[in-house]
């Protein structure tokens, strides 16, 4: 089954017995064919506990292919003369996309944490920014022990250091106030401003979006995006999983980058559209002249234009638009590659003495489980969806439709009044 895993790791397990049993006349077990699936799984993705022992070879390869990587890991204390060591947390960030977001000049990142799926506990952290034409810009990611203080201390401490980002810059960070984060960032960045995500809005509206950002984004979407974008990586053993993730930040690079050559033009798709939004005298932005995302609303365009017709030398309308948002900065983020990696095979081989293990882990009761828990509010929103718009009617006492009273229906009525007159 190895092959048939390595074209669809997603096969499920009644199409394996369907298959035995068409190639082979075999019947097997559902259990049977699961265990199959299972084993060839880790052939092909390897096992969960023994890739913590090649994860010094795979950084010295992914460093090797990608100049400028940061790659950290972080093991449990222990003693020296010890010859293994627990694995803690691990961060990568991409030489590539640090150069990208250094092009870039948006100081704007989103930040946001991901349950991992794997036998192993743990949390995808990372951090997300916006490009030229509004899509997302995944910068770097780290997989930690939980997500704590601690956690996001270790991890924004060494993303300053690799966008080299001064502890009093008034830099901006969104998201959705995940445990730690907020002292994290205050400890580290006391001049940031902090964004949290629309479901907080009351904060934000309490004062006005300053620093360098140059966006008025309200939604850490970027970072929900690029959590749903990287799924089934995160169900994977930890070099799967962190080869997942490479490969569709090297992926998604190549796509934009064909979009890129087939756009025509001074300014972004986004930053078009917006302007045919402001033509059509329709405001996208609240009233702030050139401030806050550095786009001009709807009355600086009317100005631009009288002053056009009455002589005087303005130039094109996408002129008046910030660099950030031109076609040569979109162009020059992405101009920098992600490369692909040789085969375990090819590996270098580490000369530190100790192995890293597995992380400490306790197997809890009952199925594992694989799916978000949603909140109130999602649930909520979810059910309304369902009835097409309809009321809810709970908590809502029925009328009968016979005798006109409360607390029963047409089927249990028992005749115990007549029928109200409206």
């Amino acid at each position: 089954m190895v092959e048939q895993i390595e074209e669809n790791p997603d096969i499920p397990v009644k199409a394996v017995q369907e298959q035995f049993q068409r190639k082979y006349v075999v019947g097997v077990s559902r259990m049977k064919a699961y265990r199959a699936k299972t084993k060839a799984r880790k052939m092909v993705e390897g096992d969960y506990s023994s890739q913590y022992g090649l994860l010094r070879d795979y950084v010295l390869e992914l460093q090797s292919k990608n100049p400028g990587t940061t790659v950290k890991i972080d093991l449990e204390p222990g003693h020296p003369r010890d010859l293994t060591r627990q694995f803690r947390r691990i961060y990568v960030c991409l030489g590539a996309l640090k150069q990208g977001f250094k092009a870039l000049g948006r100081d704007l990142l989103g930040l946001d944490g991901a349950f991992m799926k794997g036998p192993y506990p743990g949390q995808l952290l990372s951090a997300v920014g916006v490009d030229s034409n509004n899509g997302i810009y995944p910068v770097c990611y780290a997989i930690v022990e939980a997500e704590n203080l601690s956690a996001w201390t270790w991890f924004l401490d060494l993303l300053a250091d690799d966008l080299e980002i001064p502890r009093n810059s008034a830099f901006t960070f969104m998201s959705d106030r995940q445990k730690g984060l907020l002292p994290a960032v205050s400890k580290l960045f006391p001049l940031a401003e902090h964004r949290y995500c629309l479901r907080h809005i009351h904060e934000n509206m309490k004062g006005s979006f300053k620093g360098r950002a140059l966006s008025d984004i309200l939604l850490n979407n970027m970072c929900e995006t690029f959590n749903g974008k990287i799924l089934e990586g995160r169900d994977k053993p930890i070099i799967a999983a962190l080869e997942y993730i490479r490969e569709y930040l090297m992926r998604r690079i190549v796509t934009v980058l064909r979009v890129i050559e087939r756009t025509e033009g001074l300014i972004t798709p986004w930053a078009q559209k917006q302007l045919q939004t402001i033509k059509k005298d329709q405001p996208f932005i609240m009233c702030s002249g050139m401030e806050g995302i550095c786009m001009p609303c709807r009355h600086v365009v009317a100005a631009i234009w009288f002053m056009a017709t009455n002589g005087q030398r303005v130039g094109a309308l996408e002129s008046w638009f910030d660099p950030v948002y031109s076609i040569g900065r979109w162009k020059e983020v992405y101009a920098f590659k992600i490369n692909p990696i040789n085969g375990k095979a090819l590996w270098p081989k580490s000369e530190v003495p100790f192995k890293i293990t597995p992380p400490k882990h306790h197997k809890q009761v009952g199925r594992p489980k694989k799916v978000r828990k949603r909140s109130a509010v999602e649930m909520e929103d979810e059910g309304s969806s369902k009835k097409k718009g309809r009321l809810s009617k709970k908590n809502m006492k029925g009328v009968c439709g016979k005798c006109g009273n409360t607390g029963h229906n047409r089927r249990t009525c028992k005749g115990q009044g007549e029928k109200r007159k409206d």
